[in-house]
């Protein structure tokens, strides 16, 4: 698009401390006079600040002036002889620190982004300048808009300062704020997508969906083996099928338009994004790594395996009977206080009684109250560890709908049991503790409860259930892969030409010798499997021809190397028990993957001839298939769905029953109209996106779009689920942000009315 002038008015940033690594900035016309850039480089163990200097310029007329972390009274005279007074500075602060938090982009804002301006010497190149839009992939797994506010130039530890005088490039580190996101990776920021899309079209995320389940076939859960989930570069593998998809014959035109555009390295990190996220789960240092998670519930093995229902289901009647039964003894024996008929507040408990009454109810204060808030906010994603992030990206799978009826279930348990669950069982507790007369019976039940409340903990850390936790960690790993591919899309191929913007008609002649249309084809991707005309290398070849010879000869530990091992998460695995009696019955050799099997829950949709017909259709930008439709920035939110907000399930939901386009139009103010706008104006952003995630909730927007989501799937079943879990999940968000409350007016008001 032609660059357009950009706003009137002087453009300040503050940057003070910088680091940088390649960079997109603003596009279009002469930079504007007063432009400031303070940018320092420090190196935090030695406290040495490198001054960035005066080089950089935009031009030879109006250099871009970089301040040094010097600030005096009044105005601030530079070498080159400009004066900047205070209300620049006062500009540049509030560019910076905003009073008031409005949307991180508007549409204009796209048409200038350009590449960023050149470094100066020994100083690392950056990939976004300062005010560059931008997109963050942050903890709680979804992509959000923004600017970037400063760029954070920071020398490694391990510099030599005693025998270097100077950094050099590649002595840095490069970080990025992102308003109140701060040191930011450059893998965790992306250009808008809605930008990417209009400069090279869907093609580039048809070739994702492709790509993951390549990733999918390719890895395994066998440990010690070189395709283990934990031994495999997946960034390198998702590069490696980018590079065969690129050099396609049929891929030729999109070749030419990616190899000459300034931003091909800025798509490819973005489409690349899974891969990466694949890597820091199995990275032992990582976040997102959730083996070294000091407590997981076997409810989560459910929600992210789809696995291990029967232990859960034992767990549950357990964690639900006792507290129960206990609370009805209670209520029975002969011993109790008689409350109900003499009053609640009574008063004529006995000293010691009372004593160890509000000891228990001052542990319940500062750590059963503090636990299960950590626990509701991690539950919640608020808390930027690897359990909380995990849970995030689950709930995004949730949104989607691509997760299983089995998967839905164990996903609901573990919100509702980490949330709402410990608050309800403690709160029963007082009661049961209130009832009793007996010291050592007010003890006892206070330490069996306690017992229960963690027992889906406990069981988690056994040694027997998942010692090295490599189970969790691999359904992890599956989520992003079912969180990236659109399931409901490969399905349904009108839907599939809706979103990606494909012709029928192209679509369907290009499968015109195939009966099933869809991309989901369990018959094809068995023939496929065995061909190696769909091998994407070299490797790939050769491991198809050994596994066939494998199997001709009988050689089972050839065949379990080359092919992989079918591996699933259960005590009792029925769909592992039918295949095995199956090729019993039908002389089989092979093992063929399931919905069931870990690594192996797409095998239907692994139809490469398909692919290779359909994943090049996408038309490119200025073609005449496309003439009015990349007019405009417009993802379809199928591909692109920002955070859950009133606009977005109008958006889900529209008249037509389709999906709206999202536009990257700049938020409202609502700072003088809403009550989570007052907070926005007030709050930091991490605050702010924690109260929102709760409102979500709280508002019945999460129960909308799962129904919603139920209906359009044609789920029956899965819409009075839905109906249901939305209900409890309400009640579950509601009881965990009273506790606290609760507990309070608890410590006072039980030990004296004993």
């Amino acid at each position: 698009s032609a660059p357009q002038k950009p706003p009137e008015g002087p453009s300040v940033c503050l940057d003070r401390f910088s680091e940088t690594r390649g960079t997109a900035g603003l596009r279009g016309g002469p930079k504007l006079r007063g432009t400031l850039d303070m940018s320092m480089s420090v190196q935090p163990s030695s406290g040495k600040a490198i001054p960035s200097g005066a080089e950089i310029s935009a031009d030879e007329d109006d250099p871009m002036v970089t301040l040094p972390n010097l600030i005096g009274r009044g105005a601030l005279q530079l070498r080159s002889g400009r004066e900047i007074d205070r209300s620049q500075l006062l500009q540049a602060m509030e560019a910076e620190f905003p009073r008031k938090r409005r949307g991180g982009y508007s549409t204009q804002d796209l048409d200038h982004i350009a590449l960023p301006r050149r470094q100066p010497e020994n100083h690392p190149p950056r990939l976004f300048d300062p005010m560059t839009p931008v997109e963050i992939f942050g903890a709680d797994a979804t992509w959000r808009k923004g600017r970037v506010t400063r760029v954070v130039e920071q020398v490694k530890d391990e510099f030599d300062w005693e025998n270097n005088d100077v950094p050099e490039a590649s002595d840095y580190n490069v970080f990025y704020n992102v308003g109140d996101f701060k040191m930011l990776n450059e893998e965790d920021l992306s250009l808008p997508m809605e930008f990417l899309v209009k400069e090279f079209g869907l093609r580039p995320f048809v070739w994702q969906q492709w790509a993951m389940l390549r990733l999918e076939d390719r890895i395994r859960f066998q440990q010690y083996h070189p395709r283990d989930f934990e031994e495999l570069d997946a960034t390198q593998f998702g590069k490696l099928c980018w590079q065969y998809w690129l050099a396609h014959p049929a891929n030729a035109d999109f070749k030419a338009l990616w190899e000459n555009h300034p931003f091909k390295n800025y798509l490819l990190d973005r489409v690349i994004h899974p891969f990466n996220l694949v890597d820091a789960q199995t990275d032992e240092y990582a976040d997102w790594n959730i083996s070294n998670a000091e407590s997981i519930s076997v409810y989560a093995y459910l929600s992210f395996l789809g696995s291990g229902t029967l232990v859960c289901a034992i767990i549950l009647f357990i964690q639900i009977s006792l507290p129960v039964s206990l609370y009805i003894l209670s209520l029975q024996s002969q011993d109790g206080r008689e409350f109900w008929e003499e009053g609640f507040c009574t008063g004529n408990g006995g000293i010691i009684s009372k004593t160890i009454l509000l000891a228990v109810m001052l542990i319940y204060l500062i750590k059963v109250t503090p636990k299960e808030l950590m626990n509701f906010l991690r539950t919640a994603g608020a808390i930027e560890n690897a359990v909380s992030r995990t849970i995030s990206l689950r709930r995004t799978v949730w949104t989607q709908g691509d997760d299983t009826l089995t998967m839905r279930f164990g996903y609901a348990l573990n919100v509702t049991m980490n949330t709402a669950y410990a608050s309800l069982v403690y709160g029963l507790n007082i009661f049961i503790l209130f009832n009793t007369t007996d010291a050592t019976d007010i003890l006892l039940n206070a330490l069996a409860i306690e017992f229960i409340a963690e027992l889906d903990e406990e069981i988690a850390a056994a040694d027997w259930w998942d010692p090295e936790r490599r189970y969790i960690q691999a359904g992890t790993v599956e989520l992003t892969i079912r969180s990236t591919l659109r399931m409901h899309l490969l399905e349904d191929y009108r839907e599939f030409c809706r979103v990606f913007e494909i012709d029928e008609n192209d679509y369907q002649n290009a499968l015109s010798d195939f009966r099933n249309l869809s991309l989901v084809d369990e018959q094809i991707a068995h023939r496929d499997a065995h061909d190696v005309e769909y091998a994407i290398d070299e490797e790939d070849s050769w491991w198809i021809q050994l596994t066939e010879l494998a199997s001709e000869t009988g050689n089972n530990r050839a065949f379990d190397f080359f092919k992989g091992k079918n591996t699933s998460f259960s005590s009792v695995n029925f769909r592992s028990i039918y295949r095995k009696i199956r090729r019993l019955i039908v002389s089989e050799r092979e093992d063929l993957p399931g919905p069931d099997v870990i690594f192996g829950r797409f095998y239907a949709s692994y139809c490469w001839s398909k692919w290779e017909r359909v994943m090049f259709l996408p038309s490119l930008p200025g073609s005449r298939k496309l003439k009015g439709k990349r007019s405009s920035y417009k993802v379809s939110s199928v591909l692109h769905r920002p955070v859950l907000h009133d606009a977005g399930v109008r958006a889900m939901m529209d008249d037509d029953g389709d999906d709206a386009a999202i536009t990257a139009d700049v938020e409202p103010d609502e700072s003088q109209t809403t009550f989570m706008g007052r907070l926005r104006s007030v709050l930091n952003d991490r605050v702010y996106r924690t109260l929102q995630e709760i409102s979500v909730v709280l508002s019945f927007q999460s129960f909308v779009v799962s129904i919603y989501n139920s209906v359009k799937r044609k789920e029956r079943f899965g819409v009075l689920f839905s109906i249901l879990y939305g209900v409890i999940e309400w009640l579950a968000y509601l009881i965990d942000v009273s506790f606290p409350l609760l507990m309070l007016l608890a410590v006072v008001l039980v030990p004296v009315c004993y």
